[in-house]
């Protein structure tokens, strides 16, 4: 975990002690977050905000030293996560979008009972449900704090940004997009079509919005590997 994260956890964990004793929901029960095994502190803040949100389905949690966590509601869908990685408790309470998708893709969280997409949809189903946890809405709080931090930009980094995202080899771009490198979302028309047709499908339907005549001139900003102005042309 990046030093300045985990600065921000203990910030957060304070924040979050505060916050639990103003709703006078952890008052009697200090002690114990306080000095609580340290094999559990991890889970502590993330099985807190699971017990409130689950309602719908069965959400089951295997931490990274196998402890099994049981989340449920009423009836629906259920679905069983391992964490492999104790850091990831953490990430999933302060970033949760971004540590569910990184921590799938780096291995570090399997689903091992449904999908990923049933794991998303779960979560998804009990958040529109019930709302944001409150400590989310303390985190959204703090987050603002960074936020400024984040987006810190002079002209030497942006420099510098501009070249790590941009100067990479095209054979990196071949292996994920289309054979006209189209840098964009496509147009998929059903879950049947590939992604070069729905390319092509979104080349042409914007190619129809625009009603372009014959002598008319387009301004392609951003024009990547300059598909779309060929196909337009």
């Amino acid at each position: 975990m990046h030093p300045f994260e985990i600065k921000k956890v203990y910030l957060l964990w304070i924040c979050f002690l505060f916050f639990a004793c103003a709703l006078n929901k952890y008052k009697k029960n200090l002690g114990t977050l306080l000095f609580r095994n340290s094999e559990n502190s991890e889970l502590l803040v993330l099985k807190t905000i699971l017990k409130k949100l689950i309602r719908v389905g069965t959400l089951t949690i295997v931490d990274a030293s196998g402890r099994l966590h049981i989340f449920s509601g009423r009836s629906g869908s259920t679905v069983k996560v391992h964490l492999h990685n104790k850091f990831i408790p953490w990430r999933m309470v302060i970033t949760p979008t971004m540590a569910i998708g990184e921590g799938y893709m780096e291995g570090h969280l399997t689903v091992e009972d449904g999908t990923i997409y049933d794991f998303l949809s779960l979560l998804g189903q009990n958040i529109e449900t019930n709302g944001q946890h409150p400590f989310h809405l303390m985190v959204e709080m703090v987050s603002m704090l960074f936020k400024r931090f984040h987006q810190f930009n002079p002209h030497v980094l942006s420099k510098k940004n501009v070249a790590h995202h941009y100067d990479l080899s095209q054979k990196l771009y071949e292996l994920f997009l289309d054979p006209d490198l189209q840098y964009s979302c496509a147009y998929f028309e059903s879950q049947e079509t590939d992604l070069e047709t729905a390319q092509e499908n979104k080349k042409r339907h914007i190619a129809a919005k625009l009603m372009i005549s014959p002598g008319q001139s387009v301004l392609d900003i951003g024009s990547g590997w300059g598909g779309l102005a060929i196909f337009l042309a």
